[in-house]
């Protein structure tokens, strides 16, 4: 499943804003907060994992050390998937699609 992802265009610590079904959604929701964030781009990305179960998709993020902090390491459609593949300095944040208002911290440490 592809998906678009609004995200800063940091080099390190690409934060996810909302994770969407289509570039228009995306598009959509960038334009709304432009005035906010300006520092942002859309990616398009495959879904890891295969098809949600529900509407929920989780952002894994892979801590270094060396720059002390996380950066994307990919997007899941299953939660377990994403914490396995972060490890224990890891974080998951879990993002509904299309409601990029409704997300929350899984895992960090």
């Amino acid at each position: 499943m592809e998906i678009f992802v609004l995200m800063d265009s940091a080099f390190f610590g690409r934060g996810v804003f909302g994770i969407f079904t289509s570039m228009e959604l995306a598009t959509s929701y960038r334009d709304s907060i432009d005035d906010v964030i300006s520092w942002w781009e859309i990616k398009k990305l495959s879904l890891i994992g295969g098809e949600p179960d529900d509407e929920k998709v989780y952002a894994a993020y892979t801590y270094y050390e060396l720059y002390d902090c996380y950066s994307l390491e990919g997007i899941y459609a299953n939660g377990e998937d994403a914490k396995e593949a972060v490890g224990k300095k890891g974080m998951v944040v879990e993002f509904v699609l299309d409601r990029p208002n409704q997300k929350r911290l899984l895992l960090e440490t």
